[in-house]
């Protein structure tokens, strides 16, 4: 057994396979008790398998409580496996949208931190879910939802809907508290249902998502008749049923596709 470190900040992780731990360790990564430290690992296979092991050692019951420094893990895990950290473009002049910006709760906050204020692009089975990393974005991602493009306010959206990001115009919200939530368009009306208890567990959820779609099957996971595989949507099921409870777990199956 061993210690990690992965992250930076370097965040703590404990690798229960000492030979992992030992191709993660550099010689001099020994502290005095014993543990191995590092700060990358030596190849992407011990780093996919360490990061892996790390997420799933660190996750607790299922809706359970997860502190806020588990975000910034789980984002650093979605970052290290799909490559990217780019916004979602140029900024929209001030005449063309005209939105104010909505209250930032401490979650939203949270999260803004996690992602170094950089909007997150996650690819997806379709569209890709476009999620916001600072409130200039957050704030003209409200538009089509609580306002329109003049700002005024559109009927049959709540008060306490704040959309974090969308994918192909389908909503993720966020609600005070920290639950989020998810919704298709285009049905005339809002019933958004919940798909975690927090922005650390949809972050977590997220995390395994990319662990699969980008990394294990490489994105291949359509079949002749462009439907997506049942044994990819079965063992997507399995992991994020380590993430979130039945209910959200299947509000997220709805996400892929599933």
């Amino acid at each position: 057994m061993g210690t990690a470190y992965l992250g930076h900040p370097a965040a703590h992780y404990v690798v229960r396979d000492a030979m992992v731990a030992s191709r993660l360790a550099t010689d001099d990564s020994i502290d005095d008790f014993g543990e191995f430290k590092c700060r990358h690992a030596a190849d992407r296979e011990t780093r996919d398998l360490y990061r892996s092991q790390a997420i799933r050692q660190g996750a607790m019951t299922p809706g359970g409580t997860m502190p806020n420094r588990d975000l910034k893990r789980f984002i650093v895990g979605i970052h290290d496996t799909v490559d990217t950290h780019a916004s979602i473009g140029t900024p929209v002049s001030d005449h063309a949208i005209h939105t104010r910006s909505p209250s930032v709760s401490d979650e939203i906050a949270a999260w803004f931190s996690a992602l170094d204020d950089v909007d997150l692009s996650i690819p997806w089975t379709a569209d890709d879910l476009l999620l916001y990393g600072n409130q200039a974005s957050l704030a003209r991602g409200q538009a089509g939802y609580r306002v329109d493009a003049s700002g005024r306010r559109l009927s049959g959206w709540h008060d306490d809907w704040i959309v974090l990001g969308q994918m192909g115009g389908d909503p993720v919200i966020v609600v005070p508290g920290g639950d989020v939530l998810f919704d298709r368009h285009g049905a005339g009306f809002w019933a958004p249902s919940r798909v975690a208890s927090s922005l650390t567990h949809f972050a977590h959820a997220l995390c395994i998502w990319c662990e699969l779609y980008v990394g294990r099957y490489s994105r291949d996971i359509f079949d002749d008749t462009y439907e997506i595989r049942p044994a990819f949507l079965a063992e997507v099921r399995a992991r994020i049923g380590e993430a979130l409870p039945d209910a959200e777990a299947a509000v997220f199956m709805e996400m892929v596709g599933g």
